[in-house]
């Protein structure tokens, strides 16, 4: 710009002339200011491509990681799931299998209660009955807290009549509490439904969970279970279920830890108390699982108050209860009458066959599905009692196939698992009814008065 005034000081003086240098001068200026301009617009189209290019490779490279991080989670979860699967599996066998054995255990023994034994064996088969009760139990709490881990664990709601639930659950902990010294209470609220509906076998864990418990840890005074109406419709019932005691109560600390599966309270006497650590967070896992919340308060030396509040339960006031008219006796006998039993593993064949004797049934014996038709199809039994896992034909198999062609024949499934599904399917399949095991005469009997006259 200096030489611009330098030019106009040292310019013509005409005023034509003036103007053509400023005009020159003027153009100059304007090429120079658009060289600029182009440059600088070059310089931002270089730069705005720079970066383009850079999103795109960085695009690129996000893409390719997000790829490979996703195929990365699809395996894993694949692997998961199988995983998973396998391990479902593997703890159904294990079931199976566990209690195949505890079930022959459980069911000789109690056969051998109704021999002449001397007071030492009679010991000593009490002391078998309880191990193999404790060790099915322990089983049981181990195959839940699986099913619970990856959500297999299935509930089946059903009719439930609180009042025979309560009624059974004294009659199972009475003796207990009254061997311990302990006065054992309960209450049911007046208000209460005649008929709720909850899956029945869980919700008696739930009880039996909380009143063992609170047995096992009371030395002196009482424990008291109480169920009562917190609110209701006409289609639905909000309520608590309590169970308390006077027993040694617990510190913050364990109040803390109580529901982590395998806790177990510092300084507990193992040999007094047993238990595997799980019963609590089952029954905590499953309250949820029924649209409540379970809470406990505690104080050392004064006792614990466990609290479960269950909301919008069903009421079914409609539903009749088919109720058996069925007594079991040990006398029961069955005139003329023929049963096949189907089962792989001969202990359990053994041990049927002794629980059905004093009954006068004809018993007729298949090891798998497949000798079971081939029996039906020339012996024509009055009623096939079908294990569900065997090999060369399974149980389902072999029920379709003899309900198909006959389907008159009562067939009653048993089974070691609880997995709703394969309940389930023990029905679809064509069975009439099932029995769970371990099999004792009065559960076996009983199933079998519903098909058969006595």
């Amino acid at each position: 710009m200096d030489d611009f005034y330098s030019e106009l000081l040292s310019a013509p003086s005409s005023r034509e002339e003036e103007q053509d240098v400023l005009i020159r001068q003027l153009r100059r200026e304007i090429r120079v200011l658009n060289d600029k301009y182009r440059n600088m617009l070059q310089d931002l189209y270089l730069e705005h491509r720079y970066e383009l290019e850079k999103e795109r490779q960085l695009s690129n490279r996000l893409k390719e990681v997000i790829a490979k991080q996703t195929e990365q989670l699809i395996h894993s979860n694949q692997d998961l799931e199988k995983s998973n699967r396998l391990k479902s599996e593997y703890f159904a066998n294990l079931s199976h299998e566990i209690r195949t054995h505890i079930n022959a255990i459980i069911g000789f023994s109690e056969i051998l209660e109704d021999s002449n034994l001397s007071e030492d064996q009679r010991n000593y088969l009490n002391a078998v009955s309880f191990s193999g009760n404790n060790l099915l139990d322990l089983i049981n709490n181990v195959l839940d807290i699986s099913k619970i881990e990856v959500g297999r664990l299935e509930l089946s709601p059903e009719p439930l009549l609180m009042h025979d639930l309560m009624k059974e659950i004294m009659n199972i902990f009475l003796l207990k509490s009254v061997n311990k010294g302990l006065e054992f209470y309960s209450e049911l609220d007046e208000k209460f439904p005649k008929c709720i509906v909850l899956d029945h076998i869980r919700f008696k864990q739930i009880l039996y969970n909380l009143i063992d418990n609170a047995i096992k840890f009371t030395d002196k005074g009482f424990v008291k279970l109480s169920i009562s109406v917190i609110s209701f419709t006409k289609a639905s019932i909000d309520m608590e279920v309590k169970a308390q005691d006077t027993g040694t109560g617990m510190s913050q600390e364990t109040l803390d830890n109580l529901f982590i599966p395998f806790f177990q309270k510092k300084g507990q006497d193992f040999k007094k108390y047993g238990g595997s650590g799980l019963g609590l967070s089952i029954t905590k896992n499953l309250v949820e699982m029924m649209n409540g919340n379970l809470t406990v308060t505690s104080e050392i030396g004064k006792g614990t108050i466990f609290k479960a509040v269950f909301t919008e339960v069903p009421i079914e006031e409609l539903f009749a209860i088919k109720e058996s008219h069925f007594h079991f006796i040990d006398t029961t006998t069955f005139k003329n009458k023929s049963i096949l039993i189907v089962d792989d593993e001969k202990p359990i064949r053994d041990l049927i066959i002794n629980l059905l004797q004093p009954t006068g049934i004809i018993v007729k014996v298949a090891e798998n599905g497949k000798e079971a038709v081939l029996i039906c199809e020339t012996e024509k039994p009055d009623l096939v009692l079908m294990d569900i896992h065997m090999p060369v034909m399974n149980g389902f198999e072999s029920t379709i196939k003899i309900k198909d062609k006959w389907n008159n024949i009562p067939v009653i499934g048993f089974t070691s698992s609880t997995v709703k599904s394969e309940i389930d399917q023990i029905f679809l399949s064509g069975c009439d009814g099932f029995i769970l095991k371990p099999i004792s005469r009065e559960k076996l009997i009983k199933e079998i008065s519903r098909y058969l006259s006595i």
